[in-house]
């Protein structure tokens, strides 16, 4: 019994049948052992030993799982021979990057994600917000489907219900450089807010920004870190702590192989979920909490029974973690409004707080880092 989460795992093989010194093994070894690897009943890549890395030559892959029922599969299915493995070893993320876990959005058994997002940002984003979500969206695998719709500039980035909203503004000197804001009912994202702080950013180079956005573009979508070393050889992909966000602006293999895990891959363009997506209406009052939208005849699963008092709760609680921080909420407030404080250290928090029957919002900052002061005053 798995708990619920991510997992990194590493596949060791090596050739050692197919090998000159075998007298029985004769011809053109390459193609002479081929399988398919298959996480979570996902073919991830094809394998052959030899072409790889050659006879008595061991050779790692690994591959990202995503567990929600307990259970982890891998699976060698033979294309020519038998498949061969040398070891295995899997790895809760949390060894990597500490989290308590991965969060979904719910596509609707589509065999796709699909979502809106929506550049509330200004004029100074607006070609790396064009360029970072194209670069989500033709990804490989390709699991999204995004459609990117402009806004008026909104520093205060306001949730809307089942879309992303993006934004950026100068916050203040508050540690964080990007902030992402989600909000679950029922186990899965109901609405995603991205913040870019310009207080940092707005004199950074363009691959420290690039890089910010990319990064909470990534968390918007469930992702969590590649991990949180920042002295450590760079990953390549903008969920990696880095000292050199040029080496690190856009998502890699790894985030894809994940998001996959998550929703699966598709070229199907039009879902049910854009068939919602299209007769719903954005409701703002006092009974409903910001990103939901009131009940109508097809949509009763959208209603959120909120009182004035958890609507409250949500909007002091965002506020205060984000002008200051988890323990400064815990501090003024009573035993049954007490947050999680799921990660904090010098680079970052994960702060959650339960509100409403079912309800959880979550809170992600990644705190400005020193080795990043190069980039400042480098805006092109």
């Amino acid at each position: 019994n798995i708990p619920t989460g991510a997992y990194k795992i590493l596949l060791h093989f090596s050739e050692n049948w197919f090998t000159s010194q075998n007298e029985y093994a004769r011809g053109n070894f390459e193609g002479a052992r081929v399988f398919d690897i298959a996480i979570q009943g996902i073919v991830q890549q094809r394998m052959d030993i030899y072409k790889e890395a050659g006879e008595y030559t061991a050779v790692v892959r690994e591959f990202p799982a995503f567990v929600e029922d307990g259970f982890l599969s891998i699976e060698l299915k033979s294309v020519q021979t038998f498949p061969k493995v040398s070891g295995i070893q899997v790895f809760a993320i949390q060894d990597v990057a500490p989290f308590r876990e991965v969060y979904r959005w719910d596509n609707y058994d589509a065999q796709k994600l699909s979502l809106i997002i929506m550049n509330a940002m200004d004029s100074s984003w607006t070609n790396l917000f064009a360029e970072t979500v194209k670069m989500w969206d033709e990804g490989d695998p390709d699991s999204l489907t995004l459609f990117p719709v402009n806004a008026d500039h909104d520093a205060e980035c306001e949730a809307v219900p089942n879309q992303i909203v993006v934004c950026n503004g100068d916050y203040g000197d508050v540690k964080w450089t990007g902030l992402n804001t989600i909000t679950l009912a029922g186990g899965y994202i109901r609405n995603s807010v991205a913040q870019m702080n310009d207080y940092y950013l707005k004199s950074a180079s363009v691959e420290l920004r690039r890089y910010a956005l990319c990064h909470e573009l990534g968390h918007a979508f469930g992702l969590p870190h590649t991990d949180e070393e920042y002295y450590n050889a760079e990953r390549g992909d903008c969920l990696d702590y880095t000292v050199n966000p040029k080496k690190n602006m856009q998502p890699g293999k790894y985030n894809f192989d994940l998001l996959k895990q998550l929703y699966g891959e598709s070229n199907r363009r039009i879902l049910r979920y854009l068939k919602r997506k299209r007769s719903e209406t954005v409701t703002q009052g006092l009974f409903l909490l910001p990103g939901f939208v009131e009940s109508t005849e097809n949509d009763q699963d959208d209603v959120m029974d909120l009182s004035p008092k958890e609507v409250q709760l949500y909007q002091d609680f965002v506020t205060v973690v984000e002008l200051e921080s988890c323990d400064k909420w815990n501090e003024d407030a009573p035993k049954n409004q007490q947050a999680t404080l799921v990660h904090s250290n010098e680079y970052g928090e994960v702060c959650e707080l339960e509100f409403g029957e079912d309800m959880l919002v979550q809170v992600r900052k990644l705190y400005w880092f020193e080795g990043w002061d190069v980039h400042l005053n480098k805006r092109d």
